[in-house]
C-alpha cells in the first residue's frame, strides 16, 4: 500500500485507480506518481489542496487525465494544473552520451523541469529533473 504524509496525517493513496480502469497507483502510477512530484517541486500553484499524488489522481480522472489503459494524457495535467504544462518529448536513444548531456543541460538552463524515462532491466523508471 502506498501512503502518503500530509502534515500529521498517514493518507492511503495506493488503491486510487487511473481513470476508468483497475489499475491503481500502487500498481501502474509510477509516471503520475512523478509528474505530481515535479508539479509540487515545482512551486507552482495548484488549485488542488492537499496535493499528493492521490489527490492529482483524482482531479486528473476528472479532467479525462488517463486512457483507456491508465496511461496518463500528457496534455491533460495543464487542464488540472493550469500553471504546469507539458512541451513535448524527446527521443535521446540515437544520441550520443555527450549530445544527450548537453540537451539535457540545455533545458535545465533554461528552466525547463524534465521528466526522464529510463528502461532498466524491462522495467520503466522515471526521475524528475529540476
Amino acid at each position: 500500500m502506498v501512503n502518503m504524509s500530509i502534515g500529521d496525517k498517514m493518507v492511503k493513496v495506493g488503491l486510487i485507480r487511473n481513470g476508468n480502469t483497475s489499475g491503481t497507483i500502487e500498481s501502474i502510477g509510477c509516471l503520475v506518481t512523478s509528474v505530481a512530484i515535479l508539479i509540487a517541486k515545482s512551486g507552482v500553484n495548484t488549485d488542488i489542496n492537499p496535493f499528493n499524488p492521490g489527490t492529482f489522481v483524482e482531479a486528473s480522472n476528472e479532467n479525462d487525465g488517463f486512457t483507456d489503459k491508465g496511461k496518463l494524457r500528457y496534455n491533460s495535467v495543464s487542464k488540472v494544473v493550469p500553471n504546469f504544462r507539458y512541451i513535448g518529448g524527446v527521443n535521446l536513444r540515437e544520441k550520443s552520451r555527450e549530445e544527450k548531456l548537453l540537451l539535457i543541460s540545455q533545458y535545465l538552463s533554461q528552466g525547463i523541469i524534465l521528466l526522464l524515462k529510463l528502461k532498466v532491466l524491462q522495467r520503466e523508471i522515471n526521475i524528475g529533473l529540476q
